[in-house]
């Protein structure tokens, strides 16, 4: 799990047309992102993983796999998977910009900048 994320506040009628299309999907598929948490229906794009210097938890790894959980989602209900995917990693005083995005051959492909 990331440690923080930025998503979309969307309006109430865009809330009823979510709410209208869980109607035809499961339990474990109505939510907008990868979590079944208090922010399921928020629209996030952008995600940051935060630690100190010299942690023992790599936040580039914690980026990866939350963005492969959003990115499986998206395809398992057959949205867009082309919109890119931000990433932002924080390790002591290093900052680093992920790009993720899918390209023709089905494939998640990163670009990092420092």
């Amino acid at each position: 799990m990331v440690d923080w994320t930025l998503g979309l506040t969307l309006t109430e009628h865009e809330q009823n047309i979510i709410q209208s299309s869980y109607m035809s999907l499961r339990d474990n598929g109505r939510s907008l992102n990868q979590t079944r948490s208090f922010v399921k229906d928020v629209a996030l794009f952008c995600d940051l993983g935060i630690k100190r210097l010299h942690g023992n938890v790599s936040p580039d790894f914690q980026i990866a796999v939350w963005a492969a959980g959003n990115y499986l989602k998206r395809k398992l209900h057959g949205w867009d998977t082309k919109i890119p995917m931000l990433g932002v990693c924080v390790d002591g005083y290093t900052w680093n910009l992920y790009v993720l995005y899918e390209t023709v051959d089905d494939k998640l492909r990163v670009i990092r900048r420092q």
